[in-house]
């Protein structure tokens, strides 16, 4: 990943996926002393890579992805002198090349992972997909039943509603690249019940002021299924006016606008919550039972919360 160098990245934070990075990112974003992009690039785990996903919805992702490395260093262009320059994207906990990549291209960088109960974190990426309309299946329990077969076909990390909880193996890759005291594991338990506190260690972790309090008033894409179709492909789904915003407006403008919270109101609003059958989540906890009790000793965290 030699054309990274002179980027100025210090921090990432990689995941997990439906564990409240997207309102993390928008928090994070807000301290004046911390750049990121308005977009989850992705660049680490696609670039050089040949994907073929082709589940549904899959083409707007790949889309909506950076692969060329012009385009991931055009998205630092706007850096000045922030304490911390980093970037979110959920994927580069899940794929395995990524911890290397980051550790030669950037081997003093700071490293954030944000957990949620691997059932609940599931049923959220299910729940995802229902709402933007791309997940035939109604049931959630055929949906895990599909999964093995969907990836055989290819089908794009977004589906993986199962494999993507097995967190061990995936931070332990972490463990073994950089020293502790470069990575903090949050759990979407305390950051969902109290922002704030998980926040300000955010800050001290990144060495920013840790006297900023961001507003963290709005969830950003929280889980459920949309009261309004329409509501939901204005603000939440790739159509051609965000696209054409994308295109005309400044990067430092989009910036301002990504972080806004007008979009993420709506789209919280716009949301109805939903249950798992509790049937499935004991079945799913005890599928991932093991991998806990081994992520527990590879965190210090007591996990027993989320055992069934």
């Amino acid at each position: 990943m030699m054309e990274l160098t002179g980027l100025p990245l210090s921090f990432f934070v990689i995941g997990a996926a439906r564990s409240g990075t997207t309102s993390l990112h928008h928090y994070l974003a807000q301290h004046p002393q911390v750049f990121l992009p308005p977009m989850k690039p992705r660049y680490l785990a696609l670039a050089g890579e040949a994907v073929t996903w082709n589940g549904p919805g899959d083409a707007d992702l790949l889309r909506n992805a950076i692969t060329r490395p012009e385009d991931y260093r055009a998205l630092f262009a706007g850096v000045r002198d922030e304490a911390a320059v980093g970037e979110v994207s959920t994927l580069y906990l899940y794929t395995p090349f990524v911890a290397p990549r980051i550790r030669e291209a950037f081997p003093g960088a700071r490293i954030i992972a944000l957990l949620r109960n691997p059932a609940e974190r599931a049923f959220s990426a299910f729940m995802t997909m229902r709402r933007r309309a791309l997940e035939p299946l109604a049931d959630f329990a055929e949906a895990l039943d599909a999964e093995p077969e969907r990836i055989a076909r290819s089908w794009s990390f977004a589906w993986h509603y199962r494999r993507m909880g097995f967190y061990y193996e995936q931070l332990a890759r972490y463990y073994a690249l950089f020293p502790r005291s470069h990575l903090r594991v949050y759990l979407f338990d305390d950051f969902s019940t109290d922002p704030l506190p998980v926040l300000a260690d955010c800050f001290r972790f990144l060495g920013v002021d840790t006297g900023f309090h961001p507003d963290v008033s709005t969830i950003h894409n929280p889980s459920g299924l949309p009261r309004s179709r329409a509501v939901e492909y204005l603000v939440a789904r790739p159509n051609p006016l965000r696209a054409m915003a994308r295109v005309l407006l400044p990067l430092r403008l989009r910036r301002r606008l990504g972080q806004a919270p007008l979009a993420a109101r709506l789209h919280a609003r716009n949301t109805v919550r939903t249950v798992m059958p509790a049937d499935i989540r004991r079945a799913l906890l005890a599928g991932y039972h093991d991998d806990l009790l081994r992520l527990q000793d590879l965190i210090d965290r007591d996990l027993g919360h989320w055992l069934p």
